[in-house]
């Protein structure tokens, strides 16, 4: 009786895990074409960057309040080359598409919210499709300093990196909490332990990359990209620098990300994805 159990767990087990797998797989396909159906919109639309730019791709959900600071204080240009913004409107129930095309940024719209690591993904998609030299990705929740956008292209400009990461640990930052304060300093330890890469901060979501290297990167997680970004770098050989930024608090609205505890399962799984696939 006790083996007929067993064996019966198991059975259900790999039901479940196959049954999961096909949930996957079917999602991945309906988000594959709702990204497809959202670069043909920017097509027909006819978003383009001029050639040699630095593109911004700026994931949004729900972002009506914040977005008008981000893009206002955009620079027009960055170590002499114009800068492009293009907002992915990630599933967006409020006014953020609309105040991005008031703004005069590219709009990707999703209809389907998948998350800010699927949203970067087309981002950079429609961005290597233009001559873009250099990819930024930005927070659209207005924590992050658009003016420092330089400080971040710099180093790839002038050939002394791949990839740049922007810090708040080496730069400066308003604590939301000490158990998230402990969660940056644990999963920065780690990441350089496995990335061979000092990290100090490793869940910004400011940062550039050279077009060479993003189309280097292998990208598939939907969520808790960031991980991923620095340990696909470490695989290919990327460099990888970081500099100061300013974080602050938002000014409006609430954060979309979890709580610390399933943030950091959410992360810790997608290290263990990127790491053993």
């Amino acid at each position: 009786m006790l083996i007929g159990a067993c064996a019966a767990i198991m059975l259900l087990s790999l039901t479940g895990a196959r049954s999961r797998k096909i949930r996957a797989r079917a999602s991945d396909e309906v988000g594959a074409r709702v990204d497809r159906l959202a670069l043909d919109r920017l097509r027909d639309e006819d978003w383009s960057a001029p050639p040699g730019s630095v593109v911004v791709v700026i994931p949004a959900f729900n972002e009506a309040e914040n977005l008008p600071w981000v893009l206002e204080h955009l620079p027009v240009e960055v170590c002499g080359m114009p800068v492009s913004p293009i907002v992915v409107a990630d599933g967006c129930t409020d006014s953020t598409e609309e105040v991005a095309r008031a703004h005069r940024s590219g709009v990707i719209r999703r209809d389907l919210r998948r998350g800010s690591g699927a949203a970067i993904r087309v981002g950079f998609k429609a961005a290597l499709e233009t001559s873009a030299r250099v990819i930024v990705t930005l927070d659209a929740d207005g924590q992050h300093d658009p003016r420092e956008i330089e400080a971040l292209v710099r180093p790839i400009f002038d050939g002394s990196a791949d990839m740049v990461q922007g810090s708040r640990v080496l730069g400066s930052f308003e604590v939301e909490s000490q158990t998230r304060s402990l969660g940056v300093t644990f999963f920065a330890r780690l990441l350089t332990l496995l990335g061979r890469t000092k990290i100090t901060d490793p869940s910004t979501g400011y940062r550039a990359l050279s077009a060479p290297a993003l189309r280097r990167l292998r990208l598939e997680q939907d969520q808790f990209y960031v991980s991923e970004m620095i340990l696909e770098a470490a695989r290919r050989g990327l460099r990888v620098v970081e500099v100061p930024i300013t974080l602050r608090r938002r000014a409006s609205g609430d954060s979309k990300k979890p709580a610390s505890l399933p943030y950091a399962l959410g992360f810790s799984k997608a290290i263990v994805r990127t790491w053993f696939r």
